[in-house]
């Protein structure tokens, strides 16, 4: 037995039988070395002082029994002395006579009497302090505290080692290898070509459907293979058809943990790359028990029969197709054969086929441009099978290039109340200096404008007077023989223009409201009557936020915050305007008032941050849980 293994001689915890033991016993060696090693070593040596404590111990009280025994032969013989000195003294006066003429002699008997009696109380002190040293060592001879200590301590790191044990059967049991092998299934990720939920997802569907389904899938398999985020998944076993899929194509999974489990779609929604949440409660079910309802008692439901698991860390072992009969309404979950083998290939992807629930290594054939299966493969080798090769880093940095995330980060809310600014300067001044903005007309309007809804005359008769936004420009024009403002809805990659408004139609303008990024709209009846005006009403708003956080919980507290900075960053947004129009006392009236809660360092800091040069924001891997 190792001298780093906890041992003792009774059983460690009468609640643990002897089977459960060794297996705590065979975890710890495996599991928790050092742990053991250390409970080792106190047991040790606190055994170790109970022994050497004894010995010691024993020397003292082997020491101490001679005085003991020196000073009990002195009280012996002392009593004796002084029981015949006593009787003396009692012979020399039973005769008043023999009394008077031994009176010196009396007088000395007397005289050693005495002594012989203080020796004799000495004697006694000392021996009864011999044997009550004897005795109180003798009872520190039976203290057996250090080895209670030393079997506490052994209870100790076998009830821990107990948890912890328990806590890895548990984690075990998440494990998609480990559920892959007792139930014989496969898991997969359905990666929709067409079609992609618009609040489940964090992805912005505008952004997937301009490049095509192909780009959509290719977008889609780059975030799974460099950002492992946590995923929706579902498994399929034998018999099973494309009734049992969210969609015929997408990845076959090899590796992940198993964080919830439900037998239908549980419609998980996505928070971050690493966070995804259900309306569902399954806080009082094991995990053990909601894996094995969800696969055993999968739920049919309108949408289909499959299951739904929720995926941390997933990897993947490839990518599959099924081309059985669909899903009804979801016929448009396939694309071409070609284009999956295309995009397989440059992410070094093997193929799959799966077919009545079963799965087959696959190839693509150039000459009939299809997929075939080849070789029937068991659940069990897939887990087993290495993830593709791939150059995470460069991944990552296309992915973050062009965003398909939508923004959540405060920062990029905050340009968008500089950008509602900028557009409400236009807006209100199209109200109250109509001449000041014909007089900055920037450039003769040219395009091509198709609109159903709106007929604004003759092209020719309209200019530009700036452009806002990023991703969707809006740009703003003005007649030249009349006071007519209008905003138009441009996509700066289609160069398709989709909406005309009128600015004196904007409902928020008349009502006095004034729309701030991610806060929505703000209802106050701020004066449309000039710029001075307006953001003195801004100001005074401001102070009313912060005046009233005071008094707020954290998290409220942190959304006035919120509220605050973003209604600075459409005050900077509001005089970078006017000074883009040569409204210069508006400009500076701004920037001094905003610069009061926000330097113009922090402010352009932010800008540079966030804002790219074609004017579309930049969504950081940070803002999406990705850890680089």
């Amino acid at each position: 037995m190792s001298e780093s293994e906890p041992t003792f001689q009774n059983n460690p915890n009468e609640n643990l039988d002897l089977s459960k033991k060794q297996e705590i016993r065979k975890f710890s060696k495996e599991y928790s070395p050092d742990e053991r090693h250390q409970t080792a070593t106190e047991i040790k040596f606190k055994r170790k002082e109970y022994f050497e404590r004894k010995n010691d111990l024993f020397e003292e009280i082997e020491l101490s029994k001679p005085e003991e025994l020196k000073s009990k032969d002195k009280l012996s013989e002392l009593n004796k002395e002084i029981e015949v000195l006593t009787n003396e003294l009692s012979q020399k006066r039973k005769n008043k006579v023999i009394e008077l003429l031994s009176y010196l002699q009396i007088k000395n008997i007397q005289k050693n009497l005495g002594k012989k009696k203080i020796i004799l109380e000495q004697f006694e002190d000392e021996y009864v302090k011999n044997k009550n040293l004897i005795s109180e060592l003798s009872s520190q001879m039976d203290d057996k505290s250090k080895l209670e200590e030393a079997k506490n301590k052994l209870n100790e790191f076998y009830n821990s080692q107990n948890e912890k044990l328990d806590v890895f059967e548990n984690e075990k049991l998440k494990q998609l290898e480990n559920v892959v092998d007792k139930y014989d299934v496969v898991f997969i990720h359905g990666i929709h070509p067409h079609f992609t939920p618009k609040t489940n997802s964090p992805l912005k569907i505008e952004h997937l459907d301009a490049g095509g389904p192909e780009k959509t899938v290719e977008e889609k398999l780059k975030i799974l293979l460099a950002l492992e985020p946590t995923i929706a998944s579902s498994t399929i076993g034998k018999n099973d058809t494309p009734q049992n899929m969210w969609c015929r194509m997408g990845v076959l999974l090899n590796g992940g943990k198993i964080i919830e489990a439900y037998s239908s779609d549980a419609g998980s929604k996505s928070r971050n790359v690493n966070e995804r949440t259900t309306n569902s409660h399954l806080k009082d079910i094991t995990i053990k028990n909601q894996i094995h309802d969800a696969i055993i008692h999968r739920a049919p439901t309108d949408h289909g029969a499959y299951n739904e698991m929720i995926l941390q860390n997933p990897t993947i072992a490839g990518f599959y197709v099924d081309k059985g009969k669909p899903r009804s309404g979801n016929e448009m979950d396939l694309i071409r054969d070609e284009e999956i083998a295309k995009i397989a290939t440059k992410y070094n992807l093997p193929l799959y086929v799966i077919s009545n629930g079963e799965t087959w290594e696959a190839y693509y054939h150039e000459n009939t441009k299809t997929i075939y299966g080849q070789k029937l493969i068991k659940p069990s080798e897939i887990t087993k099978t290495n993830p593709p090769t791939i150059n995470r880093d460069k991944i990552v940095s296309e992915i973050f290039e062009d965003c398909p995330f939508k923004e959540t980060s405060h920062e990029i809310h905050q340009l968008e109340s500089m950008f509602d600014g900028q557009e409400y300067y236009l807006a209100l001044n199209a109200f109250f200096n109509k001449h000041q903005l014909k007089n900055n007309i920037t450039q003769r309007f040219s395009e091509t404008l198709m609109d159903k809804e709106y007929s604004i005359g003759q092209l020719e008769d309209f200019n530009k007077i700036a452009a806002l936004g990023n991703e969707i420009q809006y740009q703003y024009l003005i007649k030249e023989k009349e006071s007519h403002l209008i905003k138009l809805d441009k996509n700066i990659k289609t160069g398709e223009i989709r909406n005309l408004n009128p600015i004196t139609s904007m409902a928020e303008l008349r009502n006095g409201k004034i729309r701030l990024g991610e806060n929505g709209y703000i209802d106050e009846n701020f004066p449309i009557i000039n710029n001075r005006l307006f953001l003195k009403a801004i100001n005074n708003k401001i102070n009313e936020y912060y005046q009233n956080s005071l008094h707020l919980n954290e998290n409220t507290k942190k959304e006035y915050e919120n509220i605050i900075k973003n209604l600075v960053f459409f005050i900077y947004g509001y005089g970078e305007q006017a000074k883009d129009n040569n409204d210069l006392e508006t400009y500076q009236n701004a920037n001094e008032l905003a610069n009061k809660y926000l330097s113009t360092k922090d402010y352009q800091d932010t800008i540079k941050k966030r804002l790219k040069e074609d004017g579309s924001f930049k969504i950081l891997p940070e803002d999406m849980g990705v850890n680089q």
